[in-house]
This record gives structure tokens, sequence and C-alpha cells, in this order.
């Protein structure tokens, strides 16, 4: 386990279901920040959920995060960048695929679909990343779909997990995060 793992955990222990918890990486520690996640949510605490991918395709996060010997059997993915950037994927078991990132009413469809799949008693949901998104959408119907997806989110019996990049996220959209999500982790360049 390396530092980013153990700030992750430390971190992110204390979270509660019902919150919806804003995580702020910086842009050098991205991937091991995910990884950081995903080994405490899925190896450490033995859970289930979804991951929203709009930063990166599924294939490419289920290789990696495999690579680093985290079980992604329970874990299971929407992915708005795939089909966007490689043509309509292969069916997989575990993917639901959007046809773009501006669908972001689908993404929350898709995603609660996904949730009643998973077969742990405690579940997740990884946003990855509102950064991305920013870049796809306007900033007054992301700002829109940011209150939608906070208050489903609070609403469900999971734990709730947004990933956004320090200094790469619109400044209204990050001032509204801080003041939608119930608690703000900051992880990676203290």
């Amino acid at each position: 386990m390396d530092d980013i793992d153990k700030k992750v955990s430390q971190k992110i222990k204390e979270t509660k279901k019902y919150e919806v918890n804003l995580i702020l990486s910086d842009i050098n520690n991205y991937f091991r920040i995910i990884k950081g996640m995903m080994n405490y949510l899925v190896t450490e605490r033995g859970m289930g959920g979804v991951y929203v991918s709009a930063t990166r395709p599924s294939k490419a996060m289920i290789s990696r995060l495999g690579a680093e010997k985290i079980n992604m059997d329970d874990v299971f993915f929407v992915d708005s960048v795939s089909y966007m950037a490689e043509g309509p994927p292969a069916s997989v078991d575990n993917v639901i695929f959007i046809e773009s990132p501006t669908m972001l009413e689908m993404m929350m469809v898709k995603t609660d679909t996904l949730l009643r799949k998973a077969k742990s008693p405690d579940k997740f949901v990884f946003f990855d990343s509102i950064n991305s998104l920013a870049i796809y959408n306007n900033e007054n119907i992301l700002s829109e779909f940011i209150h939608v997806l906070v208050n489903s989110l609070g609403g469900k019996d999971v734990y709730s997990f947004i990933l956004s990049v320090k200094g790469e996220t619109p400044k209204n959209i990050e001032t509204l995060l801080k003041m939608v999500c119930d608690n703000v982790v900051e992880i990676g360049g203290e």
C-alpha cells in the first residue's frame, strides 16, 4: 500500500451511507487516487457498486485496476466515453455504454439500473469525473445535473463519491459541488 492508498483509506473511512462526498484530487495523483478509492471500497471493504466513467473508457479502467489486483467482478460501469471515442463498442456484461457524456439523465438512469445488480450488501457510486462532464456540457445544464445527482445519491443507501480535479473544474461548478456535497475530501498534493 503506497502513501496515496493510505491517505485515501484514512480520509474516506469515516464516510457514511446517504452522504455525498466530493473527492478533490490534484492532477498529478489522479489515477493513484482512483486506484486508492477502488482498493479501499472494493478490496478492503468488500463493496460492489457503480463506476460512472466520463474520463476514460471502461475497458481501460477495468484493465488498469485489474492489474492492481482489484477484483472488479461486483463493479459495474456506466461508460460515456467508449462509444464516442471508438464507435459502438462490443457488449460487455458489467458495462452499459452511453453514446455521449452529454446524456446526463441517461447516466443517472443507468446508474440506478446497475446499482441493483451489485451483490454486495454495501454499495458505492463513484463518478469520474465532473471535470470531464464540464468539457461536454454547458455550465447551467451541468449545475442542474449536479443538483439532481447529489439529491438522488443522498437519498440512496449507498456510499457516494464525485471526483473532481482541483483547478480544472469551472469555478462556479467547483463552488456548487462544495456547497451541495456533504463532505469535501482533498487528497494528494498536500
